[in-house]
């Protein structure tokens, strides 16, 4: 948004013109050049307020489901949980607005609710620090390093990847409120610059050799490594 001396760039501007949260207008200008213009301004209007499906499942869980999608229906008058109607509606007016402020081409735009699975995408836009893999069933490793999870209950608890729009930090790990399953290959096709490689020549002391790999993370998550081919002769020495 803002160059190293400060002044607006151009994309600063246009997120300035939305009048949202930074997070949420860098999301919507992401978004919009993906035919999931539409879908953004809905997915911003649903994070700026009080959630739409904040009450439980009638005699299912202790809470309501944390899958963002379900927002999403229930904003259309769609899927198991209903939602206020009178709110339903204030939202969809806000969201109408946006996407006329953001000029949501709707000859290319993907239908909100026929773009569901594009929900993980959008919010790893908004908050690429809280693209999640999972640890152990509901237990995930967020980008930035932390610790999160969902209940075990939850049925968001299975996805691999996630990324959450909503997250109470209090103690070592944060409990997720609101996140939506990511396709991280769809992630790293729009953006393949969010992935940093680094190197690791070490000693491997049970081996009693040297080891060089090739890391590749997505902030502090590990997607791969693989054997450096010939290694630097001072690393291999130095390890």
């Amino acid at each position: 948004a803002i160059r190293p001396d400060g002044a607006a760039t151009d994309h600063g501007r246009e997120m300035a013109a939305l009048g949202l949260h930074p997070r949420l207008s860098h999301m919507i200008l992401k978004a919009v050049p993906l035919g999931l213009g539409s879908l953004a301004c809905e997915t911003a209007v649903l994070l700026s307020e009080r959630d739409l499906i904040s009450r439980p499942f009638a005699g299912g869980h202790s809470r309501a489901e944390a899958d963002f999608r379900l927002r999403v229906e229930a904003l259309h008058g769609q899927g198991p949980s209903a939602a206020d109607e009178g709110a339903r509606r204030r939202l969809l007016e806000e969201a109408g607005k946006l996407k006329k402020l953001a000029g949501c081409a709707h000859a290319r735009d993907r239908a909100p609710l026929e773009a569901l699975d594009s929900c993980g995408l959008l919010v790893a836009l908004a908050y690429p620090d809280r693209i999640g893999r999972r640890r152990e069933r509901g237990k995930y490793l967020l980008s930035s390093g932390r610790g999160a999870a969902l209940a075990p209950d939850q049925a968001l608890a299975a996805a691999e990847w996630i990324a959450a729009a909503d997250v109470e930090d209090a103690g070592a790990e944060s409990r997720i409120r609101l996140a939506a399953p990511l396709s991280v290959q769809e992630w790293l096709a729009h953006f393949p610059d969010a992935v940093s490689e680094e190197a690791a020549v070490i000693w491997d002391s049970g081996a009693k050799a040297v080891r060089a790999r090739v890391r590749r993370r997505l902030g502090a998550i590990l997607l791969d490594e693989s054997p450096m081919p010939n290694p630097p002769a001072d690393k291999i020495a130095a390890a």
